[in-house]
């Protein structure tokens, strides 16, 4: 099974750090990882592409002004598996959680 992982963010450059250490620590990685860029500004868009730079699962869709509904729609469309995990910014995941989910 391969799976997408699809975050929407906006104005999240002070917890940013936490999500992408998180993502990190998964005992199951996601093979893609869809970061749909609602509009931030903050140094939010300027983070996402420094840790893309270093890891090639990240995708960085930049969709404008976006509730986090929106950016959720545009990434599971955008998404290469058909299996999806969803997930916020501004949220620290357990390191099994994506392991659990599937």
């Amino acid at each position: 099974m391969q799976v997408s992982l699809v975050i929407p963010v906006r104005n999240e450059a002070h917890s940013l750090s936490m999500l992408l250490d998180s993502l990190a620590c998964q005992t199951r990685a996601p093979e893609e990882i869809v970061l749909v860029e609602g509009g931030s500004d903050d140094a939010t868009l300027t983070q996402l592409r420094a840790a893309a730079a270093h890891d090639p699962r990240m995708v960085i869709l930049e969709a404008g002004p976006a509730t986090p509904g929106r950016g959720r729609n545009l990434g599971i469309a955008a998404a290469r598996h058909e299996w999806i995990a969803l997930t916020d910014a501004g949220t620290r995941l357990e390191p099994d959680w994506l392991e659990r989910l599937c």
